[in-house]
């Protein structure tokens, strides 16, 4: 077992797990996040679908430790991977949502209001 630090949603966890776990038995069976899914296990349908550093991937068949190692040279802190699972989508969006133009202009040249 290996320690690891994740940060999911913007908040920081440590887990202490096997670095050949798939993430996606990480973020559902240690840290109880349900919203990402098993779907195919072989990363075709998309169901496990997470962006790490910005970059998405599919958990079914990343390794937590290979997820901790092939971390962006954006991330903030070099120790950790950052993760954004369907927990975290709401709360972005509906942030994103709150800046969306309106007004005469947009409705004209089609776009979503």
């Amino acid at each position: 077992m290996s320690t690891f630090q994740l940060r999911v949603n913007g908040r920081l966890h440590t887990v202490d797990v096997d670095g050949n776990m798939p993430l996606l038995w990480v973020l559902r069976d240690v840290l109880g996040l349900k919203g990402t899914k098993f779907g195919c296990g072989v990363a075709q349908c998309g169901a496990c679908t997470v962006h790490l550093d910005g970059r998405a991937a599919r958990s079914c068949i990343t390794d937590v430790g290979v997820a901790c190692l092939s971390r962006s040279p954006r991330s903030k802190d070099s120790r950790t991977t950052a993760a954004t699972v369907p927990e975290g989508v709401g709360r972005a969006r509906r942030a994103a949502v709150r800046f969306l133009p309106t007004g005469p202009d947009h409705e004209r040249r089609g776009a979503p209001r």
